[in-house]
């Protein structure tokens, strides 16, 4: 389980928390979750917070991409975009410490991830799909200085020198080490091949300069609250940028990604305005192949399953109201 080790001085947050936002926190909770970040919910005069605490050198980024999603809901309608709040002086964060901070309104707890089984309903995942594709059809904003999607695979460095450590004629300090060294070697050339399929996919598809569309790029079932009455809120939404409409719709799980992107074709915004809207499974596959996705198969100590491209019989699921899906 996450361990509050942010170094935060909880009454310097709760100072600034006062005198930048007017909120006088009766109580701060540390909540265990983020990758990257710090949590904590506060409760203060009858209301609730989610403070959002991550590393300083994100600070610039993140208040152009929270500027951006503040975009996203208030000129486009977006009612599932959860910006932070802004502070008295207009900023959506402020820096303490070391670190940049966000405070957003407490939207509950019920996250499908969370759910025995990360069990989502058919009604939710209809939800989901109809969030996406108002997002990728969202126009007349200003989303110009968000990052775009290039197709590149950033982590083969780290993949080289991993294999360059486990064959260094370098002793192994201990078992664990020798024995992770053996598992490398015996499978270095499978993910070298992989890497190279992967970044000539890549390049393809690149190459083919599809127009980019707004994008969440991690909705996976982690980030998604249900409210009391149904109301589908997508949070963490720090990789917001431009990529192509598989961007969001990879992330789906197992048989539900087929099902994902048959409510996606049946989306009235999608009859309505996106006509020429079209998936991939090849780009779908990309982006699956380059990041664990989480499964219901994960196990309960966080390991998540391999995940593999979907299969051609997914292309036939878009097919609908001249929404078509393609093999490349």
């Amino acid at each position: 389980m996450k361990v509050d080790s942010s170094g935060i001085d909880l009454a310097d947050l709760k100072a600034e928390l006062r005198a930048r936002y007017g909120i006088d926190a009766s109580v701060m909770t540390f909540v265990p979750k983020g990758e990257t970040s710090y949590g904590y919910r506060v409760d203060a005069g009858g209301a609730s917070y989610f403070i959002r605490i991550l590393p300083e050198a994100e600070g610039a980024r993140l208040e152009g991409v929270y500027g951006a999603l503040a975009q996203l809901r208030d000129g486009c309608g977006l009612k599932e975009a959860t910006p932070p709040l802004h502070g008295f002086n207009g900023s959506l964060t402020f820096r303490l410490a070391g670190h940049v901070v966000a405070v957003f309104t407490y939207l509950g707890e019920d996250i499908p991830w969370d759910r025995p089984g990360h069990a989502i309903t058919s009604q939710e995942l209809s939800k989901v799909a109809s969030a996406i594709v108002r997002l990728q059809a969202c126009r007349g904003v200003d989303l110009g200085r968000l990052k775009r999607e290039t197709f590149a695979y950033p982590f083969r460095p780290g993949i080289e020198k991993a294999i360059s450590w486990a064959k260094s004629n370098q002793s192994p300090r201990d078992m664990v080490e020798a024995e992770v060294r053996e598992l490398v070697i015996a499978g270095c050339e499978e993910v070298l091949d992989l890497l190279q399929r992967f970044e000539t996919l890549g390049e393809a598809l690149a190459a083919k300069g599809n127009a980019l569309v707004p994008s969440h790029s991690d909705p996976n079932l982690a980030n998604m609250i249900f409210g009391p009455d149904g109301s589908l809120h997508l949070i963490d939404w720090d990789e917001l940028g431009l990529g192509p409409p598989e961007h969001d719709l990879w992330i789906q799980p197992g048989a539900r990604l087929a099902e994902t992107l048959s409510l996606t074709a049946s989306t009235a915004v999608c009859r309505a305005s996106m006509s020429t809207y079209s998936t991939s499974t090849a780009t779908i596959g990309l982006f699956r192949r380059s990041r664990p996705i989480p499964s219901a198969s994960s196990s309960k100590s966080g390991h998540r399953t391999r995940s593999r491209a979907p299969s051609p019989s997914y292309a036939t699921t878009c097919r609908c109201a001249g929404m078509r899906s393609t093999g490349m």
